[in-house]
């Protein structure tokens, strides 16, 4: 049986919680594909088919409890486009939240308005490139942690 938390085999009940909440992901993923915004029709025929840089991107990749617009996993970039809507105060604290956790995930975030990949797309495609090639950089482990350190001089 598979391990659950602490190594200890997982209650047949938690997998089947587990599966379901992973089985509703992926219908939330797919309905949101097939009812999206023009921005992200626009953007992901620009982004599919490896044609920036190379890079492969995924349509609404689910990463934890969200579920992202754009993912270049490879790259660890999430690409995140923004309705009028998330300018609402309580829009702002969710995609916070969201950005947050994402980060703490390892991911880099970028958000982008609806309309500025409508009347900018060059520069939004620009930017995303500049991601791409420019990674973000990852903090050094503490020291002892994967890091040898030089040995004193005896």
């Amino acid at each position: 049986p598979p391990a659950g938390e602490g190594g200890k085999p997982a209650a047949a009940g938690s997998l089947s919680r587990v599966r379901e909440r992973a089985g509703v992901r992926v219908q939330n993923a797919r309905m949101l594909r097939a009812n999206g915004t023009d921005a992200e029709a626009l953007l992901w025929r620009h982004l599919r088919s490896r044609q920036l840089d190379g890079h492969k991107f995924r349509r609404q990749h689910p990463v934890g409890p969200y579920i992202t617009d754009f993912a270049c996993v490879e790259a660890e970039l999430v690409v995140e486009l923004d309705g009028g809507q998330h300018a609402q105060a309580d829009a702002l604290a969710h995609d916070e939240r969201r950005t947050q956790f994402l980060q703490d995930q390892g991911w880099h975030v970028l958000r982008f308005w609806n309309h500025e990949v409508l009347a900018e797309l060059a520069g939004v495609l620009q930017a995303i490139a500049q991601a791409l090639n420019h990674p973000h950089p990852r903090p050094l482990p503490p020291a002892g942690e994967g890091v040898e350190q030089p040995r004193a001089q005896v």
